[in-house]
């Protein structure tokens, strides 16, 4: 197969725009679920750029068609890995995306080890379970235990924009109705939670006193299913719903076996 100039050119072509849309994901930070490390990416990256630069000055030596050719193949596999990543890419953003439970604080919702499939969005309703990251401009990391910047969390929707909430001998009150809790395996009777006491973002109070307490609208009020051992909205404050990576609809047991979250 003979390789000519235009071929190598359009390929070298193709390949630095799969180059560009990368960087661009990358930069922009739309990559919401970092599944494929960031590293490799930037390795494929690189190996395009340099490989694209030696076809462009390979016009000014002299190859063999053999080497033509293996270099044209070369470019056409780092293309394909780029278009490859950005369908990934693409599909984790507006389809589904796969994450895992670390710890016991949605035990026993879900365990430690427990394989998710989460849907992206964050169109939330009450008591979704939903996958968060940690934003150190919105939530307030000095009690965190540990919770890091940018870490993924797994945590249930108790109160959303616009309601008030409290907690009253374990049970749960939004807009002053009580609310039945049936995902949780205990009772926690002894659990009592006012919305003005964790109502922060960012470590700063949001209500007044002597006013209602609700929380502001676009942030919702999360916890563990695992009250006892778990850190959420109690610590670290509300989380804003751009925050909001997905929300579980399954566990999955196997390959074809998931089970509705």
């Amino acid at each position: 197969m003979e390789i000519t100039k235009k071929k190598m050119l359009q390929k070298i072509i193709s390949l630095l725009v799969s180059v560009l849309l990368l960087v661009l994901f990358m930069a922009l930070n739309l990559m919401k679920v970092a599944i494929i490390n960031p590293k490799y990416v930037i390795v494929v990256i690189v190996l395009a750029v340099l490989f694209s630069s030696f076809s462009l000055l390979s016009k000014y030596f002299s190859l063999t068609n053999k080497i033509k050719y293996y270099l044209y193949q070369i470019l056409d596999f780092l293309m394909m890995m780029h278009i490859a990543l950005l369908v990934l890419q693409i599909f984790f953003m507006f389809g589904y995306f796969p994450a895992t439970v670390h710890k016991s604080s949605m035990f026993p919702t879900l365990a430690d080890g427990d394989d998710l499939i989460v849907r992206s969005t964050e169109d939330v309703h009450r008591f979704d379970i939903v996958v968060l990251k940690v934003d150190k401009e919105i939530n307030d990391l000095t009690y965190s235990s540990g919770v890091l910047d940018e870490e993924l969390l797994v945590k249930r929707v108790i109160a959303l924009g616009g309601e008030t909430m409290s907690f009253r001998d374990g049970k749960l009150y939004l807009n002053e109705v009580l609310i039945d809790e049936p995902f949780l395996a205990f009772a926690y009777p002894e659990f009592d939670l006012l919305l003005e006491d964790v109502c922060k973002i960012k470590g700063v109070e949001q209500c007044r006193p002597g006013q209602t307490c609700v929380v502001p609208a676009d942030y919702v009020f999360v916890l563990g299913d695992n009250r006892s051992s778990s850190v959420d909205s109690r610590a670290l404050g509300l989380f804003h719903k751009s925050q909001i990576i997905g929300v579980v609809k399954y566990k999955r047991m196997g390959w074809l076996d998931w089970r509705k979250v």
